[in-house]
């Protein structure tokens, strides 16, 4: 069986999807429907973290499907490990540019980009070549635009923004669903600190705020932490139902009592 990292892997793959002419499963094997209902999702997401002249860059760009839904007033560059998928890009976007390179090896070029865009990267990076494998392909798109974002298609609602911030060691993430969100950053050596979560109105009482404290977890970040006050019993319900421990911790806030909430993930 080949391995992602195998060109012959992403050439398979891609002649595949041509022969059927279902372009889009050389990335993600699944119904048109599904796909295009994906694309109009995150067509919807990215203005709000796109400005016009942006330098944007597309890690794992695939076939520049994200092309297709990107305002056309930004700076745009692809890369991807796999040079038929880069051949086919090329051929696809001829006013845009593409070029083969492997996220690992990222050449460090502070401020080269103002974001940097991946869908769907981590998970496959992470489920074949490991968490550690990410971990540094993370650090090499932080090192090149301040600002990652994580997009997915298993459920296009959900973005991550990661803020690489050299003035302070700690990285700083934004976890969204909607109109919802979690901010959280990243503390000591295997430690997480959830910021703060807001659910909207209409996510109450439909999961969304579960859905977005497990994805924060299922992501191996070790132990996962936060405060909030003793007398905020809707919170304190809510995190015990995940598994978290409640620890009183007398004083914490100036004017009463609070509740450290941990959980190791």
């Amino acid at each position: 069986m080949l391995s992602i990292n195998d060109s012959a892997f992403w050439k398979q793959r891609l002649e595949k999807a041509l022969e059927n002419q279902e372009i889009h499963r050389s990335v993600f094997d699944i119904g048109v429907e599904k796909w295009n209902h994906i694309q109009k999702t995150h067509k919807q997401i990215l203005p709000r973290y796109l400005r016009p002249g942006m330098r944007v860059l597309d890690a794992g760009c695939g076939y520049g499907s994200l092309l297709e839904i990107l305002p056309s007033d930004i700076e745009y560059l692809g890369i991807d490990a796999s040079p038929d998928l880069i051949r086919e890009a090329e051929q696809r976007h001829p006013n845009h540019q593409f070029v083969k390179a492997n996220l690992r090896y990222l050449p460090s070029s502070t401020g080269l980009f103002d974001v940097v865009i991946c869908r769907s990267i981590k998970g496959m990076v992470c489920e074949h070549l490991g968490e550690s494998v990410w971990n540094v392909i993370q650090d090499r798109l932080l090192s090149v635009a301040p600002r990652l974002i994580l997009l997915n298609y298993s459920d296009p609602k959900v973005v991550c923004v990661l803020d690489g911030n050299p003035i302070n060691p700690y990285t700083v993430g934004i976890i969204e669903k909607g109109c919802s969100r979690l901010i959280y950053r990243c503390g000591a050596i295997g430690t997480v600190e959830l910021c703060s979560i807001r659910v909207e109105e209409s996510g109450r009482r439909r999961g969304v705020g579960t859905t977005l404290v497990n994805e924060l977890c299922n992501r191996d970040c070790g132990t996962v932490y936060g405060f909030t006050r003793a007398s905020n019993t809707t919170a304190l319900a809510f995190y015990e139902k995940l598994g978290f421990s409640l620890i009183p911790v007398p004083y914490f806030y100036q004017d009463e009592d609070g509740v450290l909430f941990r959980k190791r993930c």
